[in-house]
């Protein structure tokens, strides 16, 4: 389970970085406040959450959060199981009042421009989904993360549990490990919202200054919520690390999408078969 922030050290070359913490905070706290709000990606489908096909122990993880977009996507055909798609227009920025298509979808005859700006957009008023009272665009908040820690299952039937194995403490792991993308979905935003301006307040922080707990719980209304609270400060030793992956991560999170693959073409018919089965 999440254990409670500790104190921190204090030290001249500490108290500079906690400075800087403190200043980035109140950049992302901003951020949130005027939001409302190719990678590898953590899928949340049926409320189970999975990376790279496996589902994590008790749908939870541990994170640093290195960077975070606003992003809207409006896909014009409905969603097909097994069917790859790409959204026809998409926007990243972190302010709403910022958001516009990406230049990449001037670029790619598959993608088609909606508006010049998304503020307006008929994609982006509420009931133009195609059922429902919806928006047609999706609206949600893409996120960079590395892993930070572990959950481990004990035990098998009624008596298993998922308990928290600790954070990693080796910044080499920092420095190399690849980051993973969430798209957190609209219903969800408003959490992390929250998180961004508890660890502001309370710790002095922004998001990339402490290590998260991350996790879906079921929801009534949208099936399941995405859950965000803090397990720790990252430590003094650790924090040169993690601003240098937030810088990278924050100037490289609005990748665009790129068109989807062609489906592969069925196997060409080999007539020399066809004669063993006594066809012409």
């Amino acid at each position: 389970m999440a254990r409670k922030p500790t104190a921190a050290t204090t030290g001249t070359d500490i108290i500079d970085w906690e400075e800087e913490m403190e200043r980035q905070a109140s950049i992302a706290v901003d951020s949130q406040r005027a939001s409302g709000g190719g990678g590898r990606f953590f899928s949340m489908k049926a409320g189970v959450l999975t990376f790279d096909g496996n589902p994590l122990p008790g749908n939870r993880m541990v994170v640093a959060i290195l960077a975070d977009t606003m992003e809207s996507s409006y896909y014009d055909q409905p969603f097909q199981e097994g069917v790859p798609a790409s959204p026809v227009c998409f926007a990243f920025a972190k302010h709403e009042s910022q958001l516009e298509p990406h230049t990449a979808v001037d670029n790619d005859d598959y993608f088609e421009r909606q508006s010049d700006v998304c503020q307006g957009c008929p994609r982006n008023e509420w009931g133009s989904a195609r059922t429902g009272k919806g928006k047609a665009c999706s609206n949600v908040m893409r996120l960079a993360m590395i892993p930070a820690g572990t959950f481990s299952e004990k035990g098998t039937g009624r008596a298993k549990t998922i308990e928290f194995d600790g954070l990693i403490d080796d910044e080499d792991h920092y420095k190399s490990a690849e980051e993973a993308f969430m798209k957190v979905p609209v219903m969800s935003v408003k959490n992390y919202s929250a998180f961004v301006k508890q660890v502001a307040a309370d710790l002095k922080r922004p998001p990339h200054g402490v290590f998260a707990e991350v996790w879906l719980e079921p929801d009534p209304k949208s099936q399941f919520k995405v859950m965000f609270e803090v397990v720790d400060k990252v430590p003094s030793h650790l924090l040169g690390t993690l601003m240098a992956r937030h810088a990278k991560a924050q100037a490289s999170i609005d990748f665009p999408y790129n068109p989807p693959a062609e489906p592969e073409a069925p196997p060409a018919k080999n007539p020399s078969n066809n004669k063993l089965r006594g066809k012409k």
